[in-house]
């Protein structure tokens, strides 16, 4: 049996923080997981970030819905006084390129911090039964070039040290 011994440095958010750890051997081999947990009693302020999108008019004016938008209003007012960010993308500005760009303020937020996402609009699939967001520019017929993809909605939480 060998021995392998290295440190990491782990951020904890206030309160209780519960670490799950475990190791791979050369052969991808898991080890028995471990958790540890550890209170933290540092109490810093906690900021909300709100990225609410709502498509309610699309170029494509047969697939019109009555309240994505308004709904999507709704929720960024409802945070708006209390938070440090609010995204709020509705109709023809509802683009994957302004949703898409909104990461890059997600990752300036901090282990105590929390990200609310609401979205309002259609749900489409193409034909390999990928799902997308119908952005205000969508081709329902060929959502995979101008729709949102779920990939890319759950990518903009990715890398953000927000925990709740």
């Amino acid at each position: 049996i060998s021995e392998y011994s290295e440190t990491f440095e782990i951020p904890l958010s206030s309160g209780q923080n519960t670490i799950q750890f475990s190791t791979h051997n050369q052969n991808g081999m898991e080890s028995l997981k471990k958790m540890v947990s550890i209170f933290c009693n540092v109490k810093r302020p906690v900021n909300t970030y709100v990225v609410s999108i709502g498509i309610s008019d699309y170029q494509d004016n047969e697939y019109d819905l009555n309240y994505a938008a308004k709904d999507a209003n709704d929720i960024a007012a409802k945070f708006g006084t209390d938070v440090s960010k609010v995204f709020s993308i509705t109709d023809g500005n509802a683009v994957k390129e302004k949703v898409l760009a909104i990461k890059s303020e997600l990752m300036k937020s901090k282990v105590d911090d929390r990200v609310v996402l609401f979205v309002a609009g259609h749900g489409l699939l193409d034909d390999n039964l990928d799902y997308y967001i119908g952005m205000h520019d969508v081709d329902f017929e060929n959502p995979a070039v101008r729709g949102l993809a779920y990939e890319d909605l759950e990518g903009l939480l990715d890398g953000s040290r927000a925990r709740q």
